[in-house]
């Protein structure tokens, strides 16, 4: 009796053993099958079927799998960047600009739908190439339209707030969403457009802009002094006949005079034995001049 008790006692420890461990191993492969998705940061979780999308969503409950069918693939939910700088952007003034315009993304976790469309997208690298031709050519279309502002690239230079609101509201519209409410959502992508920025606007071979411009201005600056001189021309001749003296004197007197008056240490250059002379030229022209008036 003793030895049968003690058989049956073995046995029931036996199948208990066996029991946990059982018990064990399908814990194991039932956690193996299940996955806890990460609270902070937010993370979408993407569930394939045979390798098909089944659904994309942030999901904050366990998820359950069928091994070798079902797989999961997690979307981090984070901001990120697009600059754009496009080619060949001519103004009607056949003048090409060179810009950089920066777009601040993030994807739309607040909608299941449009999640789906970012993955199908190609997520965020094939999204940013849809938006990176979008932008390029709506850049383009703003500065050739000859029918409105920018018409030249000085204007083109002035013109980043317009052309802001242009592609902020564009981008949303090209992406079926609704440029006036708000959202800022690209729905057909599944993105939000946070902000658009736009750097300095500048011509290319600004350089040699630069120089034409400088060289219109030192034209008309030797048209200015050309004209200035010439009329001291006629004052020196019409004063060298009422003091009777020559009037390549009267020129020098009244040049030594507009240093005197001057200063700024023009003085120096004046021969100080011609002062006497200069001061009395020059009280007889200003008397001439008021007698004149």
């Amino acid at each position: 009796m003793k030895k049968e008790a003690e058989m049956t006692s073995l046995i029931v420890l036996s199948v208990l053993i066996i029991l946990v461990a059982i018990l064990f191993f399908i814990s194991g492969l039932v956690l193996s099958w299940a996955y806890e998705p990460p609270l902070d940061p937010p993370t979408a979780i993407v569930k394939r079927r045979f390798g098909k999308i089944v659904w994309v969503k942030i999901a904050r409950e366990w998820i359950f799998v069928i091994p070798n069918i079902e797989s999961l693939e997690t979307l981090p939910i984070q901001r990120s960047s697009l600059k754009v700088s496009p080619a060949e952007v001519r103004t009607p003034d056949n003048v090409a600009l060179a810009m950089e315009v920066t777009l601040y993304l993030i994807p739309d976790s607040d909608n299941s739908d449009n999640l789906m469309n970012y993955v199908k997208s190609g997520k965020e690298e094939g999204v940013k190439k849809i938006l990176n031709d979008i932008t390029e050519q709506e850049i383009r279309q703003w500065a050739s339209d000859p029918g409105q502002t920018p018409k030249t690239w000085e204007e083109a230079r002035s013109s980043q707030d317009d052309l802001t609101k242009r592609l902020h509201d564009k981008l949303i519209k090209e992406c079926d969403g609704k440029p006036d409410d708000g959202s800022n959502k690209l729905p057909s992508y599944g993105m939000i457009l946070e902000k658009v920025t736009i750097g300095p606007i500048k011509p290319i071979g600004l350089a040699v802009i630069e120089a034409a411009e400088l060289e219109a201005k030192e034209k008309l600056e030797r048209r200015g002094e050309l004209a200035e001189t010439a009329t001291e021309l006629e004052i020196a001749k019409t004063v060298s006949v009422e003091l009777n003296i020559s009037r390549e004197k009267a020129f020098k007197l009244m040049k030594e005079y507009k240093m005197i008056s001057a200063g700024h240490g023009q003085v120096l250059k004046v021969d100080f034995a011609n002062i006497p002379e200069i001061l009395s030229f020059g009280k007889r022209l200003l008397a001439g001049i008021a007698g004149g008036a």
